[in-house]
């Protein structure tokens, strides 16, 4: 297994979605997803490793067949 695929958390654009979703969550929500703080890496990898399930998606012409984010427990990663 490759890096990039057991610790997603280190790439670069997952570090970006996970802080995009963090803060629309708390735009729409008026509350935080986590209670989480650190470096953005620290951050992408508490919210992979949620207790909770958590699937994101993009604005393509049809959203619900493109995710974009899926935690640990939805892919079947043991962390």
């Amino acid at each position: 297994m490759n890096n990039a695929i057991a610790f997603p958390w280190h790439q670069q654009a997952i570090i970006l979605h996970s802080q995009r979703l963090l803060q629309s969550f708390q735009h729409w929500m008026g509350r935080s997803l986590l209670d989480v703080s650190g470096s953005p890496e620290e951050v992408a990898q508490t919210l992979f490793a949620a207790p909770f399930v958590l699937v994101s998606h993009g604005i393509e012409a049809d959203p619900t067949q493109i995710f974009s984010f899926a935690e640990k427990d939805i892919i079947g990663i043991d962390n």
